[in-house]
């Protein structure tokens, strides 16, 4: 039985070009990206790509889109587990997907250099013969061989990604749109038969049941699956790119700078998140347990899922829905409980196209984040940490109720180093032009006014 992200939810795909079965690696998000899309200059990859399909076509068929027709198709998606990537404004080229690989082995893997495989799926497919290429292209239905050898190979090399991510359990990308509908997941499915027109009743071709793949799914994918050190450390042309990723990439959003990543998320909790929040949580705006305390939360939670190497948007979630359901400033342990079917709501609601298993967590680490002691996922961990934090900076140090390294040390952070944090915290806020100072210091002596009232829930 086919199983959907949701069997009522629909993913959308603008297109200008007529065509029958998706390529591999298409785009598919919320109707408004889709519409978005439409209305950016295409790039020339996605020109070249639309006048051969209606060339093709014109061979074939007397109708065709002419250059400015454009159509919305809707689908849904066959997806199980998807590797999270950073948006790219649509774009996800050969170079962005090679340090995507790189990423991969340096911090997913632990590898301390670029292996062998990573050349041989990305570079060896240029000095390959024609004969070579399009011989096995054919051992697997993803691309039709062409006449044109730059676009054999460069299939190639991703059907061999493909196969690759494959091997890891991963049937497709997913990122959080950052460009064209803030905060909604895109997907990018690897194969066609994953994709299941709306408009049309088309049936992709289904997987091999073998495909006889190079060899870098052998041994070598083995022996980096099993963490051996046996990457090539020695070769000068790795050295300066290998400590580029290792000091740079921090989680699998593939952005050069994690000062980067950061500000992309905080973005997303300001601009997007919280305002939604506010609509539905019985939190008031502020008090020691208001909207503000889930901001600060929140922002934690960004750090230490970065640090931790994780998707950022469950933990920023779980931070943002953790305390929806307090009515009150006291100590309580059922507010957890309480906001599971709260957050369950805003969640199909607003992120209908999540996971359901990533849902899930979300989910249970707000149940327990009141009395949880043992993170069982990551997700769990990073929201239990951010949102201790603040106990630890006023009634003192217990590292035996901190689950990451990273929320370790931000909860051991002495007077002088808490203050420097939140100083760097707030004018990253300032500078993104999210908040001014004005509205910081605000903030800041509301919250001590109101530290110790009691309040009300909110009128829905």
């Amino acid at each position: 039985m086919t199983k959907f992200l949701d069997t009522d939810k629909f993913f959308y795909h603008g297109t200008r070009a007529e065509f029958d079965t998706f390529r591999p690696l298409s785009h598919f998000g919320s109707l408004r990206a889709a519409q978005h899309i439409l209305t950016r200059p295409q790039t020339l990859e996605e020109e070249a790509f639309d006048f051969l399909s209606s060339k093709i076509r014109q061979m074939f068929s007397k109708t065709c889109l002419n250059e400015h027709e454009k159509k919305i198709i809707p689908v849904k998606l066959n997806l199980t587990n998807t590797y999270e990537l950073q948006d790219k404004h649509a774009v996800h080229d050969y170079k962005y997907y090679y340090d995507t690989m790189c990423h991969h082995v340096t911090q997913d893997l632990g590898l301390d250099g670029i292996p062998k495989f990573v050349d041989v799926i990305f570079m060896e497919p240029f000095s390959m013969s024609d004969s070579a290429v399009i011989s096995e292209l054919m051992t697997d239905n993803l691309y039709l061989p062409t006449t044109n050898r730059y676009e054999n190979v460069n299939h190639l090399t991703a059907q061999r990604m493909i196969h690759y991510f494959e091997t890891m359990g991963y049937d497709g990308f997913h990122y959080v749109n950052m460009h064209e509908d803030i905060g909604h997941i895109s997907y990018i499915p690897f194969r066609p038969c994953n994709i299941i027109r709306q408009d049309r009743q088309i049936i992709a071709p289904e997987k091999p049941n073998t495909i006889i793949t190079a060899h870098y799914d052998t041994d070598d994918i083995r022996q980096a699956t099993w963490g051996e050190n046996w990457a090539i450390r020695h070769e000068k042309k790795f050295h300066t790119q290998v400590q580029q990723y290792q000091q740079n990439l921090l989680c699998p959003n593939l952005i050069a700078d994690k000062q980067d990543t950061k500000e992309y998320w905080v973005r997303i909790l300001e601009t997007d998140l919280l305002p939604k929040l506010e609509k539905i949580t019985n939190q008031s705006r502020y008090g020691y347990h208001g909207l503000t305390h889930t901001e600060q939360v929140a922002l934690y939670g960004i750090d230490i899922a970065i640090a931790c190497q994780c998707d950022v948007l469950p933990v920023l979630l779980a931070c943002g829905l953790h305390d929806v359901a307090r009515t009150n400033d006291k100590y309580c342990e059922e507010h957890g409980p309480r906001a599971v079917p709260i957050g369950d709501k805003f969640i199909t609601q607003h992120y209908p196209n999540m996971l359901p298993a990533e849902k899930n967590k979300i989910l249970n680490a707000v149940r327990n984040h009141t009395i949880g002691r043992k993170a069982p996922d990551i997700i769990s961990a990073c929201l239990w940490d951010a949102d201790r934090i603040r106990l630890s900076w006023e009634y003192g140090f217990r590292p035996e109720f901190f689950s990451t390294k990273f929320g370790l040390h931000l909860a051991g952070l002495d007077k002088e180093e808490q203050k420097e944090y939140i100083k760097n915290q707030n004018n990253m806020l300032v500078r993104l032009g999210l908040k001014t100072k004005k509205q910081i210091a605000h903030e800041q002596r509301i919250n001590a006014i109101q530290r110790d009232t009691v309040f009300s829930p909110k009128t829905k």
